[in-house]
C-alpha cells in the first residue's frame, strides 16, 4: 500500500428552507429558502486495495438517503413558536439546534462519521459564496 495524504470529495445538492431563531436580521426569523450544497471530505494516509480513500458510490450510498430527506424541506428547531405553528405542515425537519450552516455541518459531520471513519470534514453552503465548515482534530 502506498502511504502518502489523500483527500477526496464529493458534493450533494438540496433545496430547503429554514426559519432562523436568535438572528442578526430580520430576514433570517422569516422563514426564506437556499440552494444548498453539502461536500464531504475523506482523509487518508494509505489508500485501501483498490487504490480508494474511499468509493464515491458508496459515500453516496450513505449520504444520499438523509439528502432526500432534507429535500425541498423546511429545517426548524423544535420547540420554537414557530415549530409549534407550523408542526402539521408537510415536509418538516424538526431539529434540536437553530438550523445555521454552522449546525447543520456538524449534524451532517456527526451523522456521516457515524458510518464512515475516514470522514474528514463537511462543508455546508447556503450560498454560493458563504458555507460552514465541521471538522474534528
Amino acid at each position: 500500500m502506498k502511504r502518502g495524504n489523500w483527500c477526496i470529495r464529493k458534493k450533494f445538492r438540496f433545496e430547503a428552507a429554514h426559519v432562523l431563531t436568535n438572528a442578526y436580521s430580520v430576514e433570517c426569523k422569516q422563514i426564506h429558502g437556499h440552494s444548498y450544497q453539502l461536500e464531504v471530505f475523506f482523509r487518508s494516509e494509505l489508500l485501501n486495495n483498490n487504490s480508494m480513500v474511499y468509493d464515491f458510490k458508496a459515500i453516496k450510498e450513505v449520504v444520499q438517503p438523509l439528502i432526500n430527506v432534507w429535500d425541498h424541506s423546511l429545517i426548524i428547531q423544535a420547540d420554537t413558536p414557530a415549530h409549534r405553528a407550523l408542526k402539521e405542515e408537510g415536509n418538516l425537519i424538526t431539529v434540536p439546534f437553530n438550523p445555521t450552516a454552522e449546525e447543520m455541518a456538524k449534524f451532517f459531520y456527526d451523522y456521516i462519521k457515524a458510518q464512515v471513519s475516514s470522514l474528514y470534514k463537511v462543508r455546508v453552503y447556503e450560498t454560493e459564496t458563504g458555507y460552514a465548515e465541521y471538522w474534528e482534530e
